[in-house]
């Protein structure tokens, strides 16, 4: 039987959020991407774990206050902010998920990730974008761990599970 200090603790992150956690035991959790990008982060070294959810590629074509929502408001924000924890950029792990194509929106999400990301000079060690099938993300804060599980359709759902450079371990 487990006790109630066995249970990891979840933190979930919704649309146009940013969660920042040191404790171990915790899990950030992003649902239903669609055509939302998350960027997980993860410092082993200082124990950091982070989770982005953007969902409008640029701030001045929405109307919106928010400077979580936007990839070109948010992403900076973000960096800027592990970079006040103390964290250098080469002590980072960095993945992102989401941005189905199957809108406009979610193709720009991605394009301007990867263009705000060359810009900090930060590269992916895993992505899971594109294509037409909503996911939900789950970064294990103590381990680092990424878990990406796409759905595609109720009857198959695919789960990756990104450690490390680009090594993905795929279970259906």
């Amino acid at each position: 039987m487990l006790q109630q200090a066995d249970i990891a603790a979840d933190l979930l992150v919704a649309a146009d959020e940013c969660r920042f956690t040191t404790d171990a035991d915790c899990r950030l959790i992003s649902r239903d991407l669609r055509s939302s990008v998350a960027v997980a982060v993860h410092a082993p070294k200082i124990g950091l774990a982070a989770l982005l959810r953007f969902s409008r590629p640029d701030s001045e074509e929405a109307s919106e206050t928010n400077p979580w929502a936007c990839a070109d408001t948010a992403i900076p924000l973000f960096f800027a902010a592990v970079r006040e924890m103390g964290v250098e950029y080469r002590d980072l792990s960095v993945y992102a998920a989401g941005g189905a194509f199957d809108t406009a929106e979610g193709k720009s999400n991605v394009l301007a990730l990867r263009r705000l990301l060359w810009r900090e000079g930060i590269l992916l060690k895993g992505s899971d974008t594109g294509g037409n099938v909503s996911r939900s993300l789950w970064l294990e804060a103590g381990s680092g761990r990424i878990i990406v599980r796409s759905h595609a359709n109720a009857a198959r759902v695919g789960t990756r599970s990104m450690i490390g450079a680009q090594r993905w371990h795929c279970a259906s």
